[in-house]
């Protein structure tokens, strides 16, 4: 990567590495903070930055530049593709202390150099990088860490949606890309915590949810997925507004957002895992006969749904206002054989007529509130919502 290329370089994804407590209950990293970064072109950071005290009272606010802030290794991790980071997920690792079989959260204590999973913004890529493990190349002053795993989501993907649906045709692979990664679970599998599984919920730009399990034994990484949720299929209809049935193509695709899903952090209401996030109205397409199926799709007849069929004799709620939705991440009912798309819907919110797409959300610590921010090119709105505690 070019010099021009490393300064025109943005940040898309950022995360703290929470320092571990010492015996006193003190952090053992007094001396400053370390925040790994994502870039645009996929190159990955890791600064080292002063304390507070080093800085001094009266530059609290400044540039990364200014506190002298050290760049311990940047490395790009998705090769020569250039994708960028789109989220990034600290995994925590337990100490031997900690019981086992006990599900912990992002404030877990972690070692000083934890693993990392990294996600891909277009080529749907998952990377787990390993931060304990640096390597120093041959006449080099810089160490780099080590890529301990890579894995194809939307591989993954389309061989869980073949045990829902075989006929079913998976979104474009930049429509699979992770854009955010939650913690559910972490368990140790062994005394010494050199064995460990995960659990972690993924929303992809198209809006389609995973349940994703990592398991860590003998220094070797595996996962799998799980479809918890996906977007309505494409239905098409004749010129009389009868459904036709007995086509493929456009007709095994899936509904697609104008723009990538937001989606809030995991939620925790009943002993169940779940997440927000915005509601992929269903697409149709409306076709005079079978025989201009192509010319029709040329003249660009796609639509909105309104009250699109989920299932047999099932019908959603009006999908002609934007909305979002509750997803549950658990993965109990995974062999039901209703689709994902309403197994594991909770509850759907509808938004006002006068809201545009949702492009952001965020839930209250406490859980009782939630704002959605909506917007369409100068236009931009805040809804505060009232969330119930216990549904």
């Amino acid at each position: 990567m070019g010099t021009q290329q490393q300064r025109c370089e943005g940040v898309l994804s950022m995360r703290f590495i929470h320092s571990p407590a010492r015996g006193d209950g003190k952090s053992s990293w007094s001396g400053g903070t370390q925040i790994i970064t994502g870039g645009a072109f996929g190159s990955v950071r890791l600064w080292s930055i002063p304390s507070t005290k080093q800085v001094g009272k009266r530059r609290r606010r400044c540039c990364i530049s200014e506190v002298n802030a050290k760049c311990m290794w940047s490395m790009p991790v998705f090769g020569s593709s250039g994708d960028g980071v789109s989220d990034m997920l600290i995994l925590p690792v337990l100490t031997p202390h900690h019981t086992t079989s006990i599900a912990a959260t992002t404030s877990t204590a972690t070692t000083t150099k934890p693993l990392v999973l990294l996600s891909g913004g277009a080529s749907s890529t998952l990377v787990l990088l390993n931060t304990n493990k640096c390597t120093r190349k041959a006449f080099s002053t810089s160490i780099t860490p080590t890529i301990a795993a890579s894995w194809n989501l939307h591989q993954l993907a389309s061989r869980e949606l073949a045990k829902i649906d075989a006929k079913a045709c998976l979104p474009d692979r930049r429509w699979m890309s992770a854009r955010n990664m939650r913690l559910i679970e972490y368990r140790r599998l062994t005394e010494e915590g050199g064995s460990w599984w995960c659990k972690i919920g993924l929303v992809t730009n198209a809006g389609w949810v995973f349940a994703a399990e990592l398991v860590w034994s003998n220094n070797t990484p595996r996962l799998s997925i799980r479809v918890v949720h996906h977007t309505p299929r494409i239905q098409c209809f004749n010129s009389s507004n009868v459904r036709i049935t007995n086509l493929g193509g456009m007709a095994l695709q899936y509904s697609l957002p104008n723009a990538p899903v937001p989606s809030s952090d995991c939620v925790r209401m009943a002993s169940n895992n779940m997440i927000w996030l915005a509601d992929v109205k269903g697409k149709k397409y409306t076709m005079p006969s079978k025989d201009k199926y192509v010319l029709c799709e040329d003249h660009n007849t796609l639509e909105v749904l309104q009250d699109e069929e989920v299932s047999s004799g099932t019908k959603s709620e009006s999908s002609s206002e934007n909305g979002i939705i509750l997803v549950s991440l658990d993965t109990a009912n995974q062999y039901n054989r209703t689709s994902p798309a309403t197994r594991n819907t909770v509850t759907r919110l509808s938004l006002p007529m006068s809201s545009r797409t949702p492009l952001a959300l965020g839930i209250h610590p406490g859980g009782e509130w939630m704002v959605v921010g909506c917007g369409k090119d100068d236009s931009t709105s805040l809804r505060l919502i009232r969330l119930r505690k216990k549904m």
